[in-house]
């Protein structure tokens, strides 16, 4: 996935995606800012590790709700 068409700021606990093409802005949760980061960062594991340590959510949910982020940024970013 190309995320060069997105910048991406964390503020607090809460993340924002600007879509530089169409300048729509998306406001992450904390959970969804982590796997972002983890995505630019190339450590989606790790992201995933980490919500699992912090947060009490079944991995096998965690995993679906993360290829649906993913899913919803190739939307945004195109594939």
């Amino acid at each position: 996935m190309n995320l060069n068409r997105i910048n991406y700021r964390r503020i607090g606990e809460r993340g924002y995606i600007f879509d530089t093409k169409t300048g729509y802005i998306y406001l992450l949760s904390e959970t969804s800012s982590i796997i972002v980061e983890g995505m630019l960062n190339n450590n989606l594991e790790g992201a995933i590790n980490r919500i699992l340590s912090e947060y009490d959510v079944d991995e096998d949910t965690l995993r679906k709700d993360v290829r649906e982020l993913c899913n919803s940024l190739e939307e945004i970013c195109g594939k």
